[in-house]
């Protein structure tokens, strides 16, 4: 099988099969068939053009401080409950 069809073939398994099966099932599939990650990856790009997804390294750390931020404005709004009850 040439390169190229094998990747239309891959683009077009995604396609057909996002919206009605969940991802790691998807993925699998893909994985018993074959596909590396980074073939799997091209796909991806292909057909959702413009998502970072893993490629996002600031998510963890973007997420960490969000879940600071909530503590702390959690805590904030305790405190005024607590003082406006005395």
């Amino acid at each position: 099988m040439a390169p190229d069809h094998r990747h239309d073939d891959l683009v077009e398994f995604i396609r057909d099969n996002t919206s009605t099966v969940p991802w790691p099932q998807v993925e699998q599939v893909l994985r018993e068939r074959g596909y590396t990650s980074r073939e799997i990856a091209e796909g991806l790009d292909e057909v959702f053009p413009g998502q970072t997804g893993r490629k996002d390294k600031g998510g963890l750390w973007a997420g960490m401080v969000g879940a600071l931020v909530g503590i702390i404005v959690w805590l904030i709004f305790a405190l005024l409950y607590r003082a406006a009850q005395h």
